[in-house]
């Protein structure tokens, strides 16, 4: 199959592979745009932004694989890889560092992220951004103490309940081994980059004078090796405040994905934020089924027949919903910094742009296959918005040319032929990877 990308626009085709072993194409392509303030305030529809097309040298580029805020599987995921074979809902993704009102220091404030598919709200997410703050160990046990002033805190993983409790033997003992294995290494299942978790076994371990543990611990009183403070999450939900300290049991092991997602239902908390769930996660990492001797022996290298296309999903469950029309709109609030805000807030409405995908058969037969919008990334940090389309089919009947294009008018129909092109010219073309 040849591809043709007709746009101005980043687009590629790929083949994928269902659970049943069958083969089908992949059509995606990547739309950018920047978001400009208005030179005044609308108060008839309340847009404070315009979403410009980027385009050309400017046009955002098909993300090949996940992009770390950090290091590479140990920070929150910038962008995720577009190269998804088929999302069965729309990811709504925000990139955002949260700004106090007024950009003057606060305890905690709200934000807010809404988005509306015509009149119909489909994400309302409200969340309470804290300064930073610590569990602190009484005689009454382990206490939540009160957030220190901030102005801005980054909307990612590491700021949000979850963690790790890691005991490893201290590199100046006589007994350490450089490949010995940690005494304690565990993570939340949910989230092993955030705060506010430990392994029970952490807290006695970690006392112990020939060991080292993680950054959790932010306070070694000198006369002793008991934890009495513990770094707490920053952001939380805002109707489910965390309040306790969450000590989990991990004795369990090898636990496979379905156990991790049991056990994790048993934390204190759950995860709060606006960016990509990480893949090897609970829950989404269940939805990537089960890859066993069975497997081994009977279905590899394809997929196993439990596997949920869900798990191409990355975004929090509750900002995964139905593919929007292409005019959606969205809201922020004290998601953006101020000078780029309107009083710490954003809205903005979608253009309408369409990304077209037109198959060509051998027949001389023209088709056009439904290209779903199914990962909307609102970046604030950069001031863009990202939106991918996808459109699935499959390699029987076989496809001689498959077409990429791009209608910049919502009224415009779906196809137009340029009549001056004579028979004999061919578009610039490239192949399929």
């Amino acid at each position: 199959m040849e591809f043709r990308n007709l746009t101005p626009l980043y687009a590629m085709a790929f083949s994928a592979v269902d659970v049943r072993g069958n083969e089908f194409h992949v059509a995606v392509m990547r739309v950018g745009y920047r978001l400009v303030r208005r030179s005044t305030f609308d108060s008839n529809n309340g847009l404070t932004h315009d979403c410009v097309l980027l385009e050309g040298d400017a046009a955002l580029p098909i993300a090949m694989s996940d992009e770390y805020e950090g290091e590479e599987g140990r920070s929150s995921v910038k962008v995720e890889s577009d190269l998804a074979p088929f999302k069965p809902k729309c990811d709504v993704l925000v990139r955002a560092t949260s700004y106090a009102p007024g950009a003057q220091a606060a305890m905690s404030w709200p934000a807010r992220l809404r988005v509306l598919d015509g009149e119909t709200v489909v994400v309302d997410k409200a969340l309470r951004v804290c300064g930073p703050r610590s569990f602190h160990k009484g005689w009454r046990g382990w206490r939540l103490g009160e957030p220190e002033p901030a102005t801005h805190v980054p909307v990612r993983w590491e700021c949000a309940f979850g963690g790790s409790s890691l005991v490893a033997a201290s590199t100046r003992s006589e007994q350490s081994d450089a490949d010995a294995s940690p005494l304690l290494n565990e993570v939340c299942f949910t989230n092993p980059l955030g705060a506010g978790w430990l392994e029970k076994r952490y807290l006695s371990l970690s006392s112990r004078p020939d060991v080292e543990h993680t950054s959790d611990v932010l306070k070694l009183p000198s006369t002793e090796r008991r934890v009495r403070e513990i770094r707490a999450c920053q952001i939380e939900a805002w109707n489910a405040p965390v309040t306790t300290l969450d000590i989990a049991d991990h004795k369990a092991t090898n636990l496979d994905a379905t156990q991790m997602t049991e056990v994790a239902t048993r934390y204190g908390a759950i995860p709060v934020g606006l960016g990509p769930v990480g893949r090897a996660w609970s829950p989404r990492l269940a939805r990537a089924g089960t890859y066993d001797a069975s497997w081994l022996e009977h279905g590899w290298p394809y997929l196993p027949k439990d596997f949920d296309f869900r798990y191409w999903n990355g975004a929090p469950d509750d900002q995964q919903i139905a593919w929007p029309s292409s005019g959606f709109s969205f809201e922020l609030a004290h998601l953006a910094r101020p000078e780029d805000s309107t009083s710490g807030f954003l809205r903005a409405r979608m253009p309408g742009h369409r990304a077209i995908t037109a198959l060509r058969f051998e027949t001389g037969a023209v088709a056009l296959i439904e290209t779903r919008l199914d990962t909307v990334l609102i970046d604030t940090e950069e001031m863009t918005v990202s939106l991918t389309w996808r459109a699935v089919f499959p390699a029987n009947p076989a496809v001689r040319v498959c077409e990429a294009r791009f209608e910049t008018d919502p009224t415009a129909p779906a196809l137009r032929f340029d009549m001056s092109r004579s028979s004999d010219q061919k578009e610039e073309s490239w192949p399929v990877t």
